[in-house]
């Protein structure tokens, strides 16, 4: 019999440290934010309500990395260390499932899906970190003109809450495989697997400080890290500024013709919102065959002679 497609429930609360230079701490003021599991609405789990102060601590303590082992370590080196995390990863996806399904409300086998791309991400970038290569240009006689690809430095990640592990590993892994050293800010609603794996980062042999994860309110960390002069590069979802790279997501609004069957439409729209579908062939194959939300079958498709 397979395991019902729910995340298990957790009695006592824990509280995910920051990790900031390897060291996990709390806010500074020791303040905290209740994390709730969106399925039923109960807290499970708590963050630090982290703010500037926690933000400058993790940019300087990346500089330090960036100027020093982790900036000292060959790409080949570095690729060996996104291995060893995807391997950390893969072999924990029973743990880091359960905590992203109750994190994000997903269905057990979503956040399993969810992690093992994860891992997946930092098998790829790993294995991509050596082969980020220069180039050439013909000039003029006599001169050379090369292209060398350096890191920018530090780099600043606001991961957002749908697709936390997810976008933490195409973000963090691709800066991390080119020698940038990382301050991360989940989403306060959903970021524990980040933690985790930044934890398990460590456990793995990376240098203190190439990876930081800080945790609190937009307005508040996600404000201070955005704004640090410290940052020399930030690839989250914002509008184009100093070096920022804005993503896209969210889900589309919906309306219902009076007539539609909202069971059917609402487990539609459940499935394609976590399973990412597109507005044209979602779940259930094209839409010119599927039922339609009046519950009516597609007329058989005629031969065109063209």
């Amino acid at each position: 019999m397979n395991a019902p497609d729910r995340h298990p429930t957790q009695t006592a609360q824990r509280l995910y440290l920051n990790l900031i230079g390897g060291e996990r701490r709390g806010a500074n003021d020791g303040r905290s934010i209740e994390v709730l599991c969106p399925s039923d609405g109960r807290a499970f789990a708590a963050i630090a309500r982290s703010g500037a102060a926690e933000i400058d601590d993790a940019v300087r303590a990346a500089r330090a990395a960036f100027e020093g082992a982790w900036g000292k370590l060959t790409a080949t080196e570095r690729g060996r260390l996104l291995m060893k995390l995807g391997d950390a990863v893969a072999a924990r996806v029973d743990e880091l499932g359960a905590l992203e399904s109750q994190d994000t409300g997903k269905p057990i086998s979503q956040g399993r899906a969810d992690i093992v791309a994860t891992a997946r991400y930092f098998e790829f970038y790993g294995a991509s970190a050596d082969k980020v290569h220069g180039e050439t240009i013909p000039f003029l006689n006599g001169y050379t003109v090369a292209v060398v690809r350096d890191p920018h430095g530090v780099t600043g990640h606001i991961v957002p809450w749908n697709y936390p592990s997810q976008i933490f590993g195409r973000s963090v892994g691709a800066s991390l495989a080119c020698g940038n050293a990382c301050v991360v800010k989940p989403a306060e609603d959903a970021g524990l697997s980040l933690i985790r794996i930044a934890e398990l980062a460590l456990e793995v042999g990376f240098p203190e400080g190439a990876l930081n994860v800080v945790s609190g309110l937009g307005e508040e960390a996600g404000a201070a890290l955005a704004s640090h002069p410290g940052i020399d590069s930030l690839p989250h979802r914002q509008p184009r500024g100093r070096h920022a790279h804005p993503g896209r997501g969210g889900q589309k609004s919906h309306r219902l013709h009076p007539r539609a069957r909202r069971e059917i439409a609402a487990a539609r729209l459940r499935r394609r919102g976590f399973r990412r579908s597109d507005a044209g062939a979602g779940e259930g194959g094209h839409p010119e065959r599927r039922p339609d939300l009046l519950g009516r079958k597609p007329p058989p498709r005629r031969a065109e002679r063209l």
